[in-house]
């Protein structure tokens, strides 16, 4: 009897940044020693039909269930709790069903290296999103988040308190003296990922250099608004994809969106705000 892990996000564990960073890193672990890997998104209905994985049989496995959730953020590999999780793992044989957006126990030379035979793919409700949206393949993305507090889908309480830009003109003509500099010139569509419509109607207002998508966006750690909705959440990933898929990512302000987009993508990520998280991967 081997253990299995299943990576297994919930609601307000973080979004599809903060999942992607802990199950790249324990798929490191799980394929050094050859424990088979799972997702599970139960708890999250509006992803499952995101995406391709490899999914648990619950029914035809009698090796018992153990849930381990271990959420923060930055965790290295000397880290007591890791230490306890990957022994037990280990030594334990169980299906070990994992909530977790931790990440810096496993090297980021080891993560890359692991990016090819990452089981996570993009779904085909997801793809053909995609191709509805955008025909270009040789593009420049620019992504500015601004917060969980100006999006129209608010269903958690600390949306109120996620503002990470104070939305005006004045911070408009900031964005712009910043980002024209270096696409000005190019010769490629350059495109805007954002997730507040008042900022991309400011923009227009302002511009028509840039091409602007304008989707659902739907925060993966957010439950829908209405019961049963998946709009939000199948143009949030196709989002995302169509990041990875950029030649350059240009990130306004920090976030773990387009942060993660560039690692799985492996494409350049220029960025303006410092942030321990990028000076990690850049190690």
């Amino acid at each position: 009897m081997s253990s299995s892990i299943i990576i297994y996000p919930i609601y307000l564990a973080g979004g599809i940044g903060d999942i992607l960073r802990a199950a790249l890193s324990f798929y490191v672990f799980a394929k050094r020693h050859n424990i088979p890997f799972y997702f599970d998104f139960s708890a999250i209905p509006g992803l499952r039909n995101c995406f391709e994985y490899p999914k648990f049989d619950y029914n035809s496995n009698y090796n018992p269930i153990v849930h381990i959730e271990f959420v923060g953020g930055f965790a290295t590999r000397d880290n007591q709790v890791i230490q306890q999780i990957y022994d037990r793992i280990l030594n334990e044989p169980a299906n070990y069903r994992i909530t977790s957006n931790i990440f810096g126990f496993e090297s980021w030379q080891d993560i890359s290296a692991s990016l090819s035979t990452f089981p996570l793919k993009p779904s085909k409700q997801v793809e053909e999103r995609i191709q509805e949206i955008i025909n270009e393949k040789n593009y420049i993305s620019v992504h500015i988040r601004c917060g969980d507090v100006y999006m129209s889908n608010k269903s958690a309480q600390y949306c109120l308190t996620d503002r990470r830009i104070s939305l005006n003109l004045a911070f408009i003509d900031d964005f712009l003296e910043k980002v024209m500099p270096l696409v000005e010139n190019s010769n490629k569509t350059v495109i805007v990922h954002c997730d507040n419509d008042i900022f991309k109607d400011l923009l227009r207002k302002k511009t028509s250099f840039f091409t602007i998508l304008n989707l659902k966006i739907q925060h993966s750690a957010l439950r829908p608004e209405t019961s049963g909705d998946n709009t939000g959440y199948i143009d949030t990933i196709a989002e995302f994809y169509i990041l990875t898929r950029a030649s350059t990512i240009i990130q306004y302000n920090y976030s773990g969106f387009s942060h993660w987009a560039s690692v799985l993508g492996g494409n350049e990520l220029l960025y303006f705000e410092e942030h321990d998280n990028l000076r990690w991967t850049s190690s």
